[in-house]
């Protein structure tokens, strides 16, 4: 029960900390429930998505994939900037994913389970090819939400702006509601980035799918 405390204490503190860094400026940071990797250039994209969608188990494989990590839970941005800040803890996998990276991360199995308090047996994986710093920042070239279905067709589609913001507002901003001037820095960058829906199945196929069109 130590660990999963210990992890959200480490994401609340780097929180406060960008926060209060920025406090008197005029460029807000926010905290959404979404993964950020980044490309060999530093090019990063946005994965925003409610818990189940296959979110965490994405970044896995992406990084595994050579894609560079920066969170797969909580991406701290500052949208006004389009700039997102790595917090590259290790993943948090439940038990219905474990089968999905075990081929990538062989040890995975063997990792001590923890229950967290929703009642569901998890294990931290330490993830390849993290950002090596909490500091290190990146410019977002893309939102895109994801969606894991078995067996389906990968498939990477526009959606339009009205259809993006639902989505990213379904995920929520660190807990709270937004005030009126975070909320016009998201619509600013929503406006900026081009918006996608994934669904997938065989990670390899959305990987060349994503790199194909986004970079």
């Amino acid at each position: 029960m130590v660990v999963p405390y210990v992890f959200g204490i480490v994401f609340e503190t780097i929180w406060q900390s960008k926060t209060e860094q920025q406090e008197q400026g005029r460029h807000p940071y926010l905290m959404f429930h979404a993964a950020t990797l980044a490309d060999k250039d530093n090019k990063a994209v946005l994965f925003p998505a409610q818990s189940g969608a296959g979110k965490s188990t994405l970044a896995a494989l992406l990084a595994a994939k050579g894609w560079s990590f920066f969170t797969d839970e909580l991406s701290i941005v500052v949208p006004d900037t389009k700039q997102v800040f790595s917090c590259p803890l290790p993943v948090c996998v439940k038990d219905g994913a474990v089968k999905y990276l075990v081929d990538c991360y062989p040890l995975i199995e063997k990792l001590k389970q923890y229950c967290r308090l929703d009642k569901k047996n998890v294990r931290y994986l330490p993830i390849k090819n993290a950002a090596l710093s909490f500091d290190v920042g990146a410019t977002l070239q893309a939102i895109v939400f994801p969606q894991y279905e078995q067996s389906i067709a990968c498939e990477l589609v526009v959606i339009d702006k009205t259809e993006a913001l639902l989505r990213f507002l379904e995920c929520g901003s660190s807990g709270r509601r937004m005030k009126e001037h975070e909320l016009a820095s998201v619509l600013k960058m929503l406006e900026a980035l081009p918006c996608y829906y994934l669904k997938y199945s065989d990670i390899n196929l959305a990987k060349l799918e994503l790199e194909a069109v986004l970079f």
